[in-house]
């Protein structure tokens, strides 16, 4: 899966969700029209000021769910062909639509290089934790969060929270969840700012109740089972 990008003079954003994997007959990706400075489908760059034409709306949702070239959307927004309409100006309300699925967005969070959380993840000890290796975990945070250490995801009865995407409900208290459990003792915004050692404390906690990674859905539907070694490749 990957993202393209039209935008329409005067008429806002188009974001368009393509299914880009080869199959037989079918077109990965359909161009709508070309604005001024931007190809009829862009692949999202690292950077948003790369392209400071851009409405403000659109940076302010930058990095997730498609934030970084050849890498899959979440799990948690996986269909494809989806077309949304983000009317330029209109507020931050509407970055909540940015995906067709339940309310996921993003804010301008770090986008932490992989074979960055490969190293952050050796030296805190998760290879081999609860019987996973690194590349399952690199497999889930690529598929919850796209690396972005403050993708949120609303619910509505409950939030996901941070690289992990970690939930309101059971483990962190983000004041808006009814009966929280706070598993982890700490407050949800902790895993929404760029220093990951709270997470990864939670994530712990977490895969360790579970005696894996199961609590995670993207990893039970990416990663389980499958070869992994491209997550670790290199680093």
């Amino acid at each position: 899966m990957s993202c393209g990008l039209t935008a329409a003079p005067r008429s806002g954003l188009v974001l368009f969700l393509a299914d880009t994997r080869v199959t037989p007959g079918r077109k990965a990706a359909t161009q709508m029209f070309q604005p001024r400075g931007l190809p009829p489908r862009l692949l999202f760059p690292s950077h948003p000021r790369q392209h400071p034409e851009l409405p403000w709306l659109f940076q302010g949702c930058w990095g997730f769910p498609c934030a970084r070239q050849r890498q899959e959307i979440p799990s948690t927004c996986d269909t494809p062909g989806t077309w949304l309409k983000l009317q330029a100006g209109a507020g931050a309300g509407a970055a909540a639509g940015l995906c067709s699925c339940p309310h996921l967005m993003g804010t301008q969070g770090r986008i932490i290089p992989r074979c960055e959380l490969v190293k952050i993840l050796r030296n805190h000890s998760f290879e081999g934790f609860v019987g996973k290796t690194v590349a399952d975990w690199v497999c889930l945070v690529q598929h919850q969060s796209n690396y972005n250490t403050h993708a949120f995801r609303d619910e509505g009865k409950s939030r996901d929270y941070g690289i992990f995407q970690i939930n309101s409900k059971y483990w962190c208290d983000d004041g808006k969840t009814p009966g929280t459990s706070n598993t982890c003792h700490i407050n949800c915004s902790k895993f929404l700012d760029d220093n990951i050692e709270d997470d990864i404390r939670c994530a712990k906690i977490i895969a360790k109740e579970a005696r894996g990674l199961k609590r995670w859905v993207a990893w039970k539907k990416h990663c389980k089972g499958k070869k992994l070694d491209s997550y670790v490749k290199g680093c």
